[in-house]
């Protein structure tokens, strides 16, 4: 009894948790702290009993693995128990001895969760600091570096070893000026933080751009004792979003900017000209005749003609104005400020000027210019109405002649209006094939005999308006619907040869207009060979007029058009000689069966001697090649003997 009440004083003067068991592993003795860590009130609850009923049974069995080797003369043992999830103790045992006896193992607690949770803890923050793919730097209140992770030696080239010890500065690119760096403290003093993009430098001397977010670090006290700056590498990223820009907002083909960046930067001129009360100027700019070039001599050399009038218009607009390209052959000039009318002319006329000089492409001289409209901003607050009132102006250019500069006015907007109707009357007139066709005779200039006839396409409105062929055929054209104005016209043209036919004792012929835009794609030769059988008619009484357009359209696919057409049966004839893009060498690759000479040369034959000389030369050059001539708008009997001296046998 009395060992026992020696064992209980022990115990409860004991620090913290403790117990006694004897050899058997049963308690004998335990203090309050360990009955009430286990939540047990009363510590003789324990007496008798063995440590699994109130600890986890891997727990229990482990404790009393430890106290049995004890027992067999051990002196002490050192361990850690488990005995819920994120609960540990560590148990320190030793024998009970009296007057040299073991009687029973003392056991000594301690609870430490809260140390194994601060381990686990930073090595946790040890495994992301050295994993991160970030860089890490970590740095005094004294500007000196205390630790760099692995991320950070692989971006910036520099070890731990170069960098402990040392100035954050040390990577400093020169990009920066010395009011960036104090921002950049202002903040993490006033707010704790500080987030943007820095160029640095690497060991090996290269720059690169990194996103770094930089924290202050405080203690308990509020004080900042160290800066944890954390940066990731975005130097390609960079550069990948660079190039996503400039290809949303810059043309790829000129590099200027395009419709979506301008109606940006216009929107913004527009609402400074407001609040400024100013004005600023918009220019529409169209090429002349780009629709022609591309087609007769490839989109490669049209896109080069493209870049080198971005060039030359960038080199007059000057600096402060803003050139963009929309789209196609469209461009467009904000100038944003002007004092005079005439700043606008003499820009326009400039522009006009330059874009009249020839350029050599692909070894071929082409010739452009520049149709330009030019509206102001006054009451104009919305970019599309702008550009609507320029691109009005614009049209109005190209109607008087092409080449030249227009400001809109408020008469344009009735123009367009008329044009808009023109269409839809041409397209109703195509649909009910109310296209008439004239005949105008060819004959021998010698005998005056009728060999065969031109057929012409003539159209009058519902409102009794005659178009010329020239205006509602460019306008088929724009429109898309030159085949269908082609197939009503050749059906036509097909039964009113049947019937003059009838009136000649001779096979005469028949000539039809083709546009360049049918060739090769739309005008199909088994089709129109298809509609001679209805009318019992051969190839060989129709003769296609072409123009040297299409001979310029440098492609395979024309190539084997116009031969198929030969061989089909079909003569052609080369429509405006003279006038365009005229080339020995296309009479020769592709051999043509009548040169028609244009009548602008033959108005003034009798008068002119360059025009006699021109129409010469269009004779001999012909009867080199074995090719027939025929005169175009010979009016007059004197015309018709001149032409007859120089060897010119139809008209």
């Amino acid at each position: 009894m009395l060992i026992e009440q020696k064992m209980n004083v022990f115990i409860e003067n004991l620090p913290g948790m403790a117990y006694l068991k004897d050899l058997n592993g049963e308690y004998l003795a335990v203090n309050a702290d360990f009955a009430h860590y286990f939540n047990q009130g009363d510590p003789s609850c324990f007496m008798g009993k063995k440590m699994d009923f109130h600890m986890p049974i891997g727990a229990a069995i482990m404790c009393e693995e430890m106290e049995s080797g004890l027992s067999k003369g051990e002196d002490q043992r050192k361990f850690e128990l488990n005995v819920s999830f994120g609960t540990y103790l560590e148990v320190i045992i030793k024998p009970f001895v009296i007057d040299g006896v073991c009687v029973a193992v003392l056991g000594v607690l301690k609870d430490i969760s809260q140390e194994k949770e601060q381990v686990r803890v930073t090595d946790q923050y040890k495994a992301v600091f050295n994993s991160a793919k970030e860089g890490v730097l970590l740095a005094g209140v004294d500007s000196k570096i205390r630790a760099v992770n692995p991320a950070f030696s692989e971006i910036t080239g520099y070890s731990a070893a170069e960098m402990i010890g040392n100035n954050p500065s040390m990577l400093s690119s020169g990009q920066h000026n010395d009011g960036f760096y104090e921002k950049i403290y202002s903040a993490l003093y006033s707010v704790g933080q500080w987030q943007g993009e820095v160029w640095n430098k690497r060991k090996n001397g290269s720059l690169y751009v990194q996103w770094q977010t930089i924290t202050a670090l405080k203690n308990e006290w509020g004080e900042i004792y160290e800066f944890l700056a954390i940066f990731s590498d975005i130097t390609h990223k960079k550069a990948r979003l660079e190039v996503i820009e400039f290809r949303a907002n810059f043309d790829h083909l000129t590099g200027l900017p395009n419709r979506a960046y301008f109606h940006e930067l216009m929107a913004s001129q527009l609402t400074l000209s407001c609040q400024e009360k100013s004005q600023c100027a918009v220019m529409y700019l169209d090429l002349d005749n780009f629709k022609r070039i591309n087609d007769s001599l490839g989109h490669s050399v049209g896109d080069k003609l493209l870049q080198e009038v971005s060039k030359v218009l960038t080199r007059v607009i000057g600096v402060g104005n803003t050139i963009s390209r929309l789209g196609g052959d469209e461009f467009v000039v904000m100038i944003p400020s002007f004092n005079y009318i005439s700043e606008l002319e003499l820009l326009a006329q400039a522009i006009v000027d330059g874009l009249k000089e020839p350029f050599v492409l692909s070894q071929c001289l082409v010739h452009t210019g520049a149709s330009i409209g030019i509206a102001l901003s006054r009451n104009v607050e919305d970019v599309e109405e702008i550009l609507r009132l320029a691109d009005l102006a614009m049209y109005k250019a190209k109607e008087l002649g092409k080449g030249r500069f227009v400001f809109h006015t408020g008469q344009m907007s009735d123009d367009i209006l008329a044009a808009r109707k023109l269409e839809l009357e041409l397209r109703e007139s195509i649909e009910n094939q109310d296209i008439r066709v004239a005949f105008q005779p060819i004959v021998d200039i010698s005998t005056k005999e009728v060999l065969g006839y031109e057929a012409l396409a003539r159209w009058t409105t519902p409102a009794g308006d005659v178009i010329p062929p020239d205006t509602f055929v460019a306008c088929a054209e724009e429109l898309g619907l030159i085949q269908d104005l082609f197939e009503v016209v050749y059906t036509k043209v097909l039964k009113g040869f049947c019937d003059l036919q009838k009136r000649h004792a001779k096979t005469i012929y028949i000539s039809i207009n083709l546009s360049c835009y049918q060739i090769p794609s739309l005008l199909s030769v088994e089709w129109m060979s298809s509609q001679l059988l209805g009318y019992r008619l051969q190839p060989e009484n129709i003769i296609l007029e072409i123009t040297e357009g299409v001979l310029l359209k440098d492609s395979v696919n024309t190539r084997l058009w116009l031969e198929k057409v030969r061989k089909a049966g079909y003569r052609l004839a080369l429509d405006d000689f003279g006038t365009g893009f005229s080339s020995l060498a296309y009479l020769k690759s592709i051999p043509v069966d009548i040169l028609k000479i244009d009548r602008r040369f033959v108005a003034d034959i009798t008068n002119d001697e360059s025009d006699l000389a021109l129409v010469s030369a269009i004779l001999a050059i012909a009867d080199a090649f074995s090719i027939r001539v025929i005169a175009e708008g010979v009016e007059c009997e004197s015309q018709r003997q001149v032409l007859g001296r120089l060897g010119c046998r139809l008209a």
